[in-house]
């Protein structure tokens, strides 16, 4: 399957954030995390034809599968990798918040893998089964974006 080295190494890097977590190396953690996000983007890419080896083709990909899928979350999902890429140079994040942005970063992961195998079928399907589906205060199924917490622009 075309992606494939790419999911591989995108599912390694996550594992190895969460292990670079236990170990308290915030920076290394949020590294492994962007990687795990990046790699798993271009997987998508790779399936589709587009450009994904410049850091501004892999943020022009989550563009372009917001518009394909009609799915704002995954560019709030990617922004949570982008983040901890940013927190890789400048280590302002806590703790918290590498283990928050790591969360969101493994359901990105599990919904672009399911982009890569699927395609847009697959990501509706995540959507009904509730992957990825931001919930609401009284637990129901929302599309709807949850309150924005701390962001890359608000650091340092």
């Amino acid at each position: 399957m075309v992606g494939t080295p790419y999911v591989s190494q995108g599912r390694e890097l996550m594992a190895q954030a969460w292990e670079e977590l236990e170990r308290g190396d915030l920076r290394q953690a949020s590294e492994k995390g962007w990687g795990a996000a990046s790699q798993m983007v271009k997987a998508a890419a790779e399936t589709r034809g587009w450009e994904h080896q410049s850091p501004g083709d892999v943020h022009n990909v989550v563009i372009l599968l917001v518009r394909e899928l009609g799915d704002r979350s995954l560019r709030l999902l990617f922004s949570s990798a982008a983040c901890l890429h940013h927190n890789f140079y400048e280590g302002w994040l806590p703790a918290e918040v590498v283990r928050d942005s790591l969360e969101d970063v493994e359901l990105f992961v599990e919904r672009m893998e399911r982009i890569v195998a699927g395609g847009v079928g697959a990501q509706r399907d995540a959507l009904r089964e509730g992957v990825g589906v931001w919930r609401d205060a009284d637990g129901r199924d929302s599309m709807q974006e949850p309150e924005p917490g701390l962001s890359c622009a608000g650091g340092g």
